[in-house]
């Protein structure tokens, strides 16, 4: 659920794969991605999320690489949830937002995130 008595954060610590939880959209790529990076490079997510703390007003920068040219992305922390007001799409376990806003920018540098589904790697 999205209320508890711990606060959300960008990163608690350094970024760990048992951070990041896949949802509801097929994108296994992405989630081994980022937990391969949690755990051998922790600093490329810390230097991809430009936005390091919490913000009130819910806007955050994401730097991803695509088609081998970098974007800056603005993306907000109004995630898409469940019936049961659970995180639709990927997981945030520790409640650290870092894992849900790069899906999100690269949702929205994708196009949506369905177009996610069944990516590889590279992208």
């Amino acid at each position: 659920m999205l209320t508890s008595d711990v606060p959300w954060a960008v990163f608690r610590g350094d970024p760990r794969a048992d951070d990041i939880r896949q949802g509801g959209v097929g994108n296994c790529w992405l989630v081994c991605a980022l937990s391969v990076l949690a755990d051998v490079a922790p600093w490329t997510l810390r230097d991809a999320v430009l936005t390091k703390d919490y913000n009130p007003a819910g806007a955050y920068q994401v730097r991803l690489c695509l088609a081998g040219a970098w974007h800056t992305v603005l993306v907000d922390d109004l995630f898409p949830t469940n019936a049961l007001g659970c995180l639709a799409y990927l997981k945030a376990a520790r409640r650290a937002l870092w894992a849900p806003l790069v899906e999100k920018a690269a949702a929205k540098l994708h196009g949506s995130y369905e177009v996610l589904a069944g990516g590889t790697f590279a992208e």
